[in-house]
Protein backbone atom coordinates (compact mmCIF):
# COMPACT_ATOMS: atom_id res chain seq x y z
CA UNK A 1 0.00 0.00 0.00
CA UNK A 2 1.43 3.92 -0.72
CA UNK A 3 1.17 6.44 1.52
CA UNK A 4 0.33 9.85 0.17
CA UNK A 5 2.42 12.21 2.11
CA UNK A 6 0.98 14.81 4.34
CA UNK A 7 0.89 18.80 3.43
CA UNK A 8 2.31 20.96 5.92
CA UNK A 9 4.21 24.10 6.90
CA UNK A 10 1.87 26.19 4.52
CA UNK A 11 3.48 29.07 3.06
CA UNK A 12 2.35 31.39 0.39
CA UNK A 13 3.18 35.10 -0.87
CA UNK A 14 0.94 37.01 -3.67
CA UNK A 15 2.34 40.24 -5.53
CA UNK A 16 6.16 40.93 -6.58
CA UNK A 17 7.62 38.56 -3.91
CA UNK A 18 7.56 35.27 -5.71
CA UNK A 19 9.49 35.25 -8.78
CA UNK A 20 10.52 32.73 -11.37
CA UNK A 21 13.11 32.58 -14.03
CA UNK A 22 12.30 33.46 -16.96
CA UNK A 23 14.16 30.49 -18.17
CA UNK A 24 14.90 26.79 -17.25
CA UNK A 25 18.15 26.37 -15.79
CA UNK A 26 21.15 25.44 -18.41
CA UNK A 27 21.33 21.70 -18.67
CA UNK A 28 17.39 21.08 -17.58
CA UNK A 29 16.38 18.51 -19.58
CA UNK A 30 13.25 18.29 -22.14
CA UNK A 31 9.98 16.78 -19.86
CA UNK A 32 9.33 13.33 -21.01
CA UNK A 33 6.65 11.52 -19.54
CA UNK A 34 8.44 8.56 -19.29
CA UNK A 35 10.23 10.37 -16.47
CA UNK A 36 7.01 11.44 -14.91
CA UNK A 37 7.05 9.32 -11.83
CA UNK A 38 10.67 10.52 -11.18
CA UNK A 39 9.05 13.95 -9.78
CA UNK A 40 7.19 12.58 -7.30
CA UNK A 41 8.14 14.74 -4.01
CA UNK A 42 7.72 17.58 -2.35
CA UNK A 43 8.49 21.51 -4.02
CA UNK A 44 8.66 24.81 -3.54
CA UNK A 45 6.32 26.23 -6.18
CA UNK A 46 6.21 29.97 -8.31
CA UNK A 47 3.79 30.62 -10.82
CA UNK A 48 3.82 34.41 -12.20
CA UNK A 49 1.86 35.72 -14.20
CA UNK A 50 2.23 37.33 -17.39
CA UNK A 51 -0.76 39.77 -17.26
CA UNK A 52 -0.16 43.37 -18.45
CA UNK A 53 0.55 45.98 -16.43
CA UNK A 54 3.33 47.25 -14.60
CA UNK A 55 3.42 44.42 -11.48
CA UNK A 56 1.96 41.31 -12.39
CA UNK A 57 0.61 39.57 -9.43
CA UNK A 58 2.42 35.67 -8.64
CA UNK A 59 1.49 33.96 -5.99
CA UNK A 60 3.79 30.51 -4.26
CA UNK A 61 3.01 27.41 -1.69
CA UNK A 62 4.42 23.98 -1.30
CA UNK A 63 2.99 20.95 -3.80
CA UNK A 64 3.53 17.29 -2.89
CA UNK A 65 3.47 14.82 -5.71
CA UNK A 66 2.81 11.07 -5.34
CA UNK A 67 2.30 7.87 -7.23
CA UNK A 68 -1.29 7.19 -6.95
CA UNK A 69 -2.64 4.41 -4.81
CA UNK A 70 -3.30 0.85 -7.38
CA UNK A 71 -7.09 1.26 -7.47
CA UNK A 72 -6.77 4.98 -9.12
CA UNK A 73 -3.78 4.09 -11.24
CA UNK A 74 -5.25 1.97 -13.07
CA UNK A 75 -9.19 2.81 -13.27
CA UNK A 76 -11.06 5.95 -12.96
CA UNK A 77 -14.62 6.67 -11.83
CA UNK A 78 -17.34 7.07 -14.48
CA UNK A 79 -20.94 8.36 -14.37
CA UNK A 80 -23.65 5.59 -15.57
CA UNK A 81 -27.12 6.95 -16.47
CA UNK A 82 -30.19 4.94 -16.21
CA UNK A 83 -29.17 2.99 -19.94
CA UNK A 84 -25.97 1.27 -17.99
CA UNK A 85 -23.68 3.30 -20.85
CA UNK A 86 -20.66 4.77 -19.48
CA UNK A 87 -20.95 8.57 -19.75
CA UNK A 88 -18.17 11.57 -19.60
CA UNK A 89 -20.87 14.80 -20.03
CA UNK A 90 -21.94 15.64 -16.40
CA UNK A 91 -20.56 16.25 -12.97
CA UNK A 92 -21.55 13.92 -9.83
CA UNK A 93 -24.56 14.35 -8.73
CA UNK A 94 -26.02 14.75 -11.93
CA UNK A 95 -29.55 13.66 -12.36
CA UNK A 96 -29.70 9.98 -12.74
CA UNK A 97 -26.45 9.18 -12.54
CA UNK A 98 -24.68 6.53 -10.26
CA UNK A 99 -21.21 6.13 -10.24
CA UNK A 100 -19.03 3.07 -11.48
CA UNK A 101 -14.81 2.10 -11.81
CA UNK A 102 -13.56 1.97 -15.21
CA UNK A 103 -10.07 1.01 -16.64
CA UNK A 104 -8.10 3.92 -17.78
CA UNK A 105 -6.69 3.95 -21.10
CA UNK A 106 -3.27 4.39 -19.92
CA UNK A 107 -2.01 4.64 -16.33
CA UNK A 108 -2.33 7.73 -14.14
CA UNK A 109 1.37 9.25 -13.54
CA UNK A 110 1.08 11.53 -10.50
CA UNK A 111 -1.76 12.79 -8.14
CA UNK A 112 -1.15 15.76 -6.15
CA UNK A 113 -2.03 18.97 -3.55
CA UNK A 114 -0.41 22.28 -3.17
CA UNK A 115 -0.74 25.51 -0.69
CA UNK A 116 -0.80 27.85 -3.48
CA UNK A 117 -3.35 30.35 -3.39
CA UNK A 118 -4.58 30.31 -7.23
CA UNK A 119 -6.80 33.30 -6.89
CA UNK A 120 -3.94 35.75 -5.85
CA UNK A 121 -3.52 35.05 -9.92
CA UNK A 122 -7.02 35.64 -11.08
CA UNK A 123 -7.65 32.20 -11.67
CA UNK A 124 -10.53 29.91 -10.91
CA UNK A 125 -10.18 28.55 -6.99
CA UNK A 126 -13.09 26.93 -5.98
CA UNK A 127 -11.94 23.40 -5.12
CA UNK A 128 -9.89 22.38 -2.91
CA UNK A 129 -6.25 22.28 -4.11
CA UNK A 130 -5.16 20.70 -0.90
CA UNK A 131 -7.51 17.47 -1.25
CA UNK A 132 -5.45 14.57 -0.87
CA UNK A 133 -8.70 12.36 -2.17
CA UNK A 134 -7.46 9.86 -4.36
CA UNK A 135 -10.57 10.09 -6.48
CA UNK A 136 -10.67 13.95 -6.44
CA UNK A 137 -7.21 15.34 -5.57
CA UNK A 138 -5.94 18.55 -5.52
CA UNK A 139 -4.05 17.82 -8.99
CA UNK A 140 -3.65 15.35 -11.41
CA UNK A 141 -0.92 14.92 -14.25
CA UNK A 142 -1.98 13.94 -17.63
CA UNK A 143 0.82 13.73 -20.03
CA UNK A 144 3.36 16.76 -19.85
CA UNK A 145 0.39 18.94 -18.13
CA UNK A 146 -0.54 19.42 -14.35
CA UNK A 147 -4.34 20.17 -13.97
CA UNK A 148 -5.32 22.21 -11.24
CA UNK A 149 -9.04 19.92 -8.75
CA UNK A 150 -9.48 17.79 -11.69
CA UNK A 151 -13.02 16.23 -11.64
CA UNK A 152 -12.01 12.19 -11.51
CA UNK A 153 -14.19 10.37 -14.39
CA UNK A 154 -15.32 13.09 -16.76
CA UNK A 155 -13.93 15.68 -18.86
CA UNK A 156 -15.16 19.56 -17.53
CA UNK A 157 -15.51 20.50 -21.48
CA UNK A 158 -17.63 23.53 -20.20
CA UNK A 159 -15.54 24.31 -17.11
CA UNK A 160 -12.84 26.59 -15.47
CA UNK A 161 -9.42 25.18 -15.21
CA UNK A 162 -5.84 26.09 -14.99
CA UNK A 163 -3.02 23.51 -15.98
CA UNK A 164 0.70 23.75 -15.59
CA UNK A 165 2.58 22.49 -18.79
CA UNK A 166 5.77 20.89 -17.34
CA UNK A 167 8.52 21.67 -20.28
CA UNK A 168 11.43 21.30 -18.45
CA UNK A 169 13.17 19.09 -15.68
CA UNK A 170 16.09 18.29 -13.56
CA UNK A 171 16.88 16.31 -9.92
CA UNK A 172 16.45 20.24 -8.58
CA UNK A 173 12.86 20.76 -10.27
CA UNK A 174 10.70 21.57 -12.85
CA UNK A 175 9.95 24.50 -15.12
CA UNK A 176 7.29 25.24 -17.66
CA UNK A 177 3.53 27.43 -18.54
CA UNK A 178 0.51 28.11 -17.00
CA UNK A 179 -2.60 28.68 -18.24
CA UNK A 180 -6.38 29.05 -17.46
CA UNK A 181 -9.10 28.18 -19.79
CA UNK A 182 -12.54 29.94 -18.73
CA UNK A 183 -15.81 29.35 -19.74
CA UNK A 184 -17.37 32.73 -19.37
CA UNK A 185 -15.91 35.01 -22.30
CA UNK A 186 -16.64 38.11 -22.84
CA UNK A 187 -13.95 39.74 -20.52
CA UNK A 188 -13.40 43.29 -20.85
CA UNK A 189 -11.46 46.04 -19.09
CA UNK A 190 -12.54 49.84 -18.63
CA UNK A 191 -11.50 50.47 -22.25
CA UNK A 192 -13.63 47.31 -23.71
CA UNK A 193 -11.05 45.52 -24.69
CA UNK A 194 -10.86 41.72 -23.44
CA UNK A 195 -8.78 40.39 -21.32
CA UNK A 196 -6.61 37.49 -21.95
CA UNK A 197 -6.91 34.27 -19.76
CA UNK A 198 -4.70 34.14 -17.02
CA UNK A 199 -1.26 32.90 -18.12
CA UNK A 200 2.06 33.06 -17.25
CA UNK A 201 5.12 30.72 -16.34
CA UNK A 202 5.55 28.50 -13.69
CA UNK A 203 8.53 27.13 -11.23
CA UNK A 204 9.46 24.09 -8.73
CA UNK A 205 12.07 23.76 -6.29
CA UNK A 206 12.44 20.15 -4.79
CA UNK A 207 12.39 20.49 -1.20
CA UNK A 208 15.70 18.90 0.40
Amino acid sequence: MRLTPLLFGITFAAGAAAQCPSHAPAGAARFDTLDARALAGTYHLVMQSEAPGPRPPSASGRLLLWVPDTLTEYYELAYVGADDSAGESGPPGAERMRETWRRTAHPQLLQGATTLPLGALGAPAREDLTSRDPRSPGLLLDGDVLIFAPRMGWKPVDGEWTKLRIERMNREGFWGTWFTKFHHTGRRDARGTPFPPPHGRFCAEREH
